[in-house]
């Protein structure tokens, strides 16, 4: 077989294995997700940038009110401005949220980041938890935030779901809802916890379930943790946020390490000390 016809064959093999590939994915939860026609959502006269399904105006309102402020929040405390524009899409039933979420039709979540652009829920509108649209928002945007920054690959496959989480509930206020720090540090005192892992998964990232804990407790441990890395060294986890989004393709365990001089499993060492000692000044004072 002569160098063209090799050629040919090889061409022909790769555009069937990627439309294959293609079929699918859009036969896929995500891919049936992602490509859900978004044509019927109406941009919002306060702010076009976010649209609503028709009977949320007032809510898509909401949103874009809250939307400047939970920009700078992001903005300030993850320590780069957000890269490129996206949009928020109010849905009007929980149904039609979990279809763009790529969710079983039962899932209660509130917000979601797909791809570069968010999602949110009309429980995101009245939640019991005690969590306001805006916190919700906040949420999410520091997920699009780091997606903007690191790329879907890096912001999957290097960073563990323990410190996305983490990082956003610290940052937004919402996302640990009905578990308190007392809970948390309690639960973590008796063995009950997540194990900080040093990197995500491109095919199945860690979740609360893996560790045998609701969502919100691995939220709100998450966010302690979080919060215990950025309060041990503000300064050394600003340039960590910066090497992670400018360093060029360092992992997240490596990072960590040079910017704070010790490994992830260290740190947590060092936590549980923490929490061990505060909470026995608590019970003594």
């Amino acid at each position: 077989m002569t160098k063209r016809p090799k050629l040919v064959v090889t061409i022909t093999i790769v555009l069937i294995l990627f439309a294959g590939g293609a079929l699918a994915f859009s036969r896929s939860g995500v891919g049936a997700a992602v490509l859900k026609s978004r044509s019927h959502f109406i941009p919002s006269g306060a702010n076009p940038q976010v649209l609503y399904e028709p009977g949320m105006e007032e809510s898509a309102a909401l949103v874009a009110a809250a939307l400047p402020s939970a920009v700078i929040r992001v903005e300030r405390q993850q320590y780069l401005p957000l890269a490129k524009p996206f949009r928020v899409y109010v849905c009007s039933s929980q149904e039609s949220f979990n279809a763009y979420m790529g969710a079983p039709p039962g899932a209660t979540a509130r917000g979601v980041k797909v791809l570069n652009d968010i999602f949110l829920a009309p429980s995101a509108f009245s939640s019991w938890r005690g969590d306001t649209h805006g916190s919700v928002l906040t949420h999410e945007l520091s997920h699009l935030h780091l997606y903007q920054r690191l790329g879907h690959r890096r912001s999957l496959w290097d960073m563990p779901v323990w410190f996305l989480e983490g990082l956003a509930v610290t940052v937004s206020g919402g996302g640990g809802e009905g578990v308190t720090t007392e809970d948390a540090r309690s639960a973590i005192l008796a063995g009950h916890h997540f194990i900080p892992d040093g990197k995500g998964s491109l095919l199945r990232p860690k979740r609360a379930s893996d560790y045998g804990m609701g969502t919100f407790m691995f939220y709100r441990q998450s966010e302690l943790f979080v919060s215990f890395i950025h309060d041990r060294d503000p300064v050394a986890f600003g340039d960590f946020m910066l090497a992670l989004q400018l360093g060029g393709g360092g992992s997240f365990a490596s990072g960590f390490e040079s910017s704070f001089g010790t490994g992830i499993a260290e740190m947590w060492e060092e936590f549980e000390e923490h929490l061990r000692s505060s909470h026995g000044s608590a019970r003594t004072s």
